[in-house]
């Protein structure tokens, strides 16, 4: 049984490219609000979820926190362009388990992400330099 992936990103194009490379090794559905996450959340029951922060209505920080007091134990993925100093501490504070910058490459983000189920941090060496 594949594992599953549920990607969260108001861009559409974005979040159909990142599941088409995914689709091969995972079964992965694609949502563009935090809304229709946490309702696809609840009966998908991803394995990993991945997010952008800027997303229309409520941003992604609110769904992470939204999850963490829900699931602690959830995996969750930050793809975005947002690298400032204060959104990293954000997302250290809410435990995700890795946050890569939205110019990786394909590899790079089937590599975090099998890191990320099994369990690993993962995190873009730019981001760290932030810290």
């Amino acid at each position: 049984m594949l594992q599953k992936i549920l990607i969260v990103d108001d861009h559409k194009v974005f979040g159909e490219s990142i599941a088409s490379v995914l689709r091969s090794k995972y079964e992965v559905k694609e949502v563009t609000s935090v809304d229709k996450a946490l309702q696809v959340r609840s009966v998908f029951l991803p394995d990993l979820m991945i997010t952008d922060l800027q997303l229309p209505e409520k941003d992604g920080l609110w769904l992470i926190k939204t999850i963490r007091e829900k699931d602690g134990e959830a995996k969750i993925l930050v793809l975005s362009s947002m690298t400032n100093h204060a959104t990293i501490h954000k997302l250290l504070q809410f435990e995700v388990n890795g946050f890569l910058n939205k110019n990786v490459s394909s590899l790079d983000l089937l590599n975090a992400i099998q890191k990320i189920i099994e369990g690993e941090y993962c995190c873009s060496y730019r981001l760290i330099l932030c810290l």
